[in-house]
């Protein structure tokens, strides 16, 4: 008889209980992915812009530094300028009066890229512009 009030006294979780605290941990559970998930997105966005706003700075740098910049475009380079990439710099240099100043030359570079939203078909269009200007 001892024993079987034992057993009466432990207790325990019954089946039940076990499914409703595997419920709500499953619903926890969901909303902290799609927490990591959008987490995940902005941080591929900020990692491309990061680097395409330094490959910008790069090829600015470079023109500033050249007697006579010229403009072009270089397609599909990596995060170091390298073919095999996603971007796309483009480099436009014009010459522009300044009634005060004189003539100063305008120096942009546009890097693109592309990425590709989850959930969606078409790709979202992203461009970081940099522009200087300088003496001819």
């Amino acid at each position: 008889m001892s024993k079987v009030r034992a057993r009466e006294a432990q207790g325990g979780f019954t089946l039940i209980e076990l499914m409703v605290a595997l419920t709500i941990l499953v619903i926890g559970l969901l909303g902290l992915m799609g927490i990591v998930m959008v987490s995940l997105r902005a941080s591929s966005f900020s990692r491309h812009g990061t680097e395409a706003a330094v490959l910008a700075e790069d090829k600015l740098e470079e023109l500033r530094t050249l007697a006579t910049p010229a403009g072009g475009t270089e397609s599909n380079i990596d995060a170091q300028g390298n073919a095999g990439g996603i971007y796309t710099r483009t480099t436009t240099v014009n010459t522009v009066t300044y009634p005060d100043v004189g003539d100063l030359l305008v120096i942009s570079v546009a890097v693109s890229w592309q990425e590709q939203e989850q959930g969606q078909t078409n790709n979202l269009d992203h461009t970081i512009t940099l522009t200087t200007e300088r003496m001819p």
